[in-house]
């Protein structure tokens, strides 16, 4: 089975991260320490221990922040199409989800409806650049956001490394601002999980009100040897930007419609997505049906090969299926 559902880092990762968890794999039944894996992050992103948040990726510091951060009847603001574990855990924590549609301003973010949609709320949700479309919110168009609500704006960076415009830099300027990062998709970590929260510390202090260790050990000397070892990163993700490209390119000869993107996966328009996904999987293909879209599929970048195989077999689907629009 190909899978290309979850848009991982299908190439291969660092052989200093592989070396350090041959390492490491004796040392597991000792708990994690976090004392130089905090001092890495401070390095890394220039902001000490009690501006960090770790987790054991983005999904785990979305719940962290929902649950420490917001009480029952509170509202949030989410965009409508974007990564649905925002409202997962809203509704976990019974608060009001309000939902602002992009569907009709070509997924860009109507941002006098968010801005309006934010009043009494506590959070806003937002993944940039955009999960499951892969486009983006310019800068000048979030901070104005972040600087006319009165909630905290939880900007989702998980695939800055493909985008490269960032709003980290301004956390030390809005203190309503959090931002996250992930290393599942840029680093190869998908499967020790570890992420990071960027936030003034007094939001930080309220998801520190008790002992935790929400990373494991190995995912903590994994994430400091990929941070070392990050120029080795830089080569694949300017492949993964090629391929994407080069895939966009040969999809929309065959008259589909692709979102431009700047992730590790396209977001593309077919018709009946879910008919589509169906008939793939039969093929050993694995896809999504992007979140809220029923007529686009979402699909992970992975190898030449990986790809080559993917086109090899839509090209299939077209000869014999009645058109996919049908």
């Amino acid at each position: 089975m190909l899978d290309l559902r979850l848009c991982e880092f299908k190439f291969p990762i660092s052989p200093l991260v592989i070396s350090t968890i041959k390492k490491n794999a004796s040392k597991v039944n000792n708990y994690p320490v976090y004392e130089k894996l905090y001092q890495t992050l401070q390095e890394y992103t220039g902001y000490p221990e009690n501006w960090i948040l770790v987790g054991d990726g983005s999904n785990e510091l979305i719940t962290i922040l929902s649950q420490d951060l917001l009480q029952e009847g509170d509202k949030v603001v989410v965009l409508k199409p974007d990564f649905p574990m925002y409202a997962v855990q809203a509704l976990r924590n019974k608060v009001f989800i309000e939902k602002v549609d992009c569907f009709q301003n070509n997924f860009q973010i109507p941002y006098e409806k968010v801005i309006n949609a934010c009043k009494g709320a506590k959070i806003l949700w937002l993944s940039n650049p955009n999960n499951p479309t892969g486009g983006y919110a310019p800068l000048p168009i979030l901070r104005k956001i972040i600087e006319s609500v009165d909630c905290l704006v939880c900007v989702d960076e998980c695939y800055f490394n493909y985008h490269g415009e960032t709003v980290l830099p301004w956390v030390r300027e809005y203190d309503n601002l959090i931002v996250l990062r992930s290393f599942s998709k840029t680093h190869g970590l998908a499967g020790l999980r570890f992420g990071f929260a960027i936030a003034n510390p007094k939001i930080i202090e309220k998801t520190k009100n008790y002992f935790k260790f929400e990373v494991n050990s190995l995912a903590v000397e994994a994430a400091m040897s990929a941070i070392k070892d990050e120029q080795y990163y830089h080569q694949y993700w300017q492949k993964i930007k090629e391929e994407k490209n080069y895939m966009a390119e040969k999809i929309r000869e065959f008259g589909l419609q692709v979102h431009d993107s700047r992730t590790t996966f396209l977001c593309i328009k077919v018709g009946k997505g879910e008919k589509l996904r169906e008939w793939l999987q039969k093929q050993e293909i694995s896809l999504k049906v992007a979140y809220d879209l029923p007529e686009w599929l979402r699909l992970g970048i992975g190898t030449r090969k990986m790809n080559q195989k993917f086109l090899t077999v839509l090209k299939k689907y077209f000869k014999k299926i009645i058109p996919v629009h049908a």
